[in-house]
């Protein structure tokens, strides 16, 4: 079982179906409408012809250290009649208000799949509706891992469609809001080719369509610890196969990550994940302040022209400084 049947599973076991829309709430860390504010007066909302109501918090990982002291506040001080739901990727602990919450609550852990367009696919079969080989890869590369995102994204487009129950990589755009250019899959192959302008441009409108700049940076470092993983299979072809190491099958996306490894060299990618790894960590810390700004020194660092600028930002990230 995944996280989202996990807490679909939970808002089933304490709302009724007849009631559940005035019990229970779902907010997204980082829209307008999810406030401190907001969150509190649902928690303290009595239920509707129901002994509990359910509040679900997406994405906490997202929040900054305001946000992040109001919430653990309410998590100390939660009343009787609520179940908090709090998901997303896992927490910097070092910081106050992430240690309240873990202390307060009941911490599950799951794995986050390395391709999430099968789990698309299986998602839309359960509830009746197919996607077109181009729409289920469309969304995965712009939901990235985040299973929620992607659960949202194809609610949504089961509506859409309906009577039909095939969906195309033009709903996606639709529903979505996006275009084939503006998914992560494209913004790690500007970085790659050494397009700085058109990744700074890709990584604006992924932000601007909600994804956390945190959560951009994490699936960039995937991709360059999928190209480590490349670099070492090109240099000893004998050992483990790339497609075992990187836990991916489709041969396209194999041979892309085979060039674009080849292209850049294994010196390159290694300062380069090095870099990924201090750039994320310090998104997800509470000193960093602008997210937005992290990323993009991250994604100017890695598409740059070794000749032009070297890859030495990682030293910067650990200073605390942008």
């Amino acid at each position: 079982m995944d996280i989202e049947e996990t807490v679909a599973g939970v808002v089933a076991h304490f709302t009724d179906e007849a009631t559940r829309a005035f019990n229970c709430d779902v907010f997204h860390v980082g829209e307008p409408e999810c406030t401190a504010e907001a969150i509190a007066n649902s928690l303290h909302a009595y239920p509707v012809l129901a002994p509990v109501r359910v509040v679900i918090v997406r994405g906490v990982e997202g929040a900054n250290a305001a946000f992040g002291n109001e919430l653990a506040l309410l998590v100390e001080n939660l009343p009787p009649a609520v179940v908090l739901v709090l998901s997303g990727e896992k927490l910097d602990e070092r910081t106050k208000w992430a240690a309240v919450l873990k202390k307060n609550c009941a911490v599950f852990t799951f794995a986050v799949p390395r391709n999430i367009t099968p789990w698309i696919r299986q998602r839309a079969k359960s509830r009746g509706f197919t996607f077109d080989d181009d729409a289920a890869e469309l969304l995965s590369d712009f939901v990235g891992t985040n299973v929620f995102r992607a659960a949202d994204e194809i609610e949504k487009l089961t509506l859409f469609v309906r009577p039909r129950k095939t969906i195309s990589a033009e709903d996606v755009e639709a529903v979505a809001g996006i275009a084939r250019t503006d998914t992560v899959y494209q913004l790690n192959d500007a970085i790659d080719g050494g397009h700085c302008e058109r990744a700074l441009q890709i990584a604006h409108r992924l932000q601007e369509h909600s994804m956390q700049a945190a959560t951009i940076a994490g699936l960039i470092l995937q991709h360059w610890m999928q190209l480590r993983a490349a670099a070492d299979v090109l240099q000893n072809p004998d050992e483990i196969p790339l497609k075992e190491l990187v836990g991916e099958n489709r041969d396209f996306v194999l041979k892309k990550l085979t060039d674009s490894a080849r292209a850049l060299g294994r010196d390159r990618i290694r300062r380069g994940v090095r870099l990924a790894l201090a750039a994320e960590s310090a998104m997800k810390s509470s000193w960093l302040a602008d997210k937005s700004v992290g990323l993009d020194a991250l994604t100017l660092q890695l598409s740059a022209s070794p000749r032009g600028r070297s890859l030495r930002g990682h030293s910067a990230y650990a200073r605390g400084k942008t």
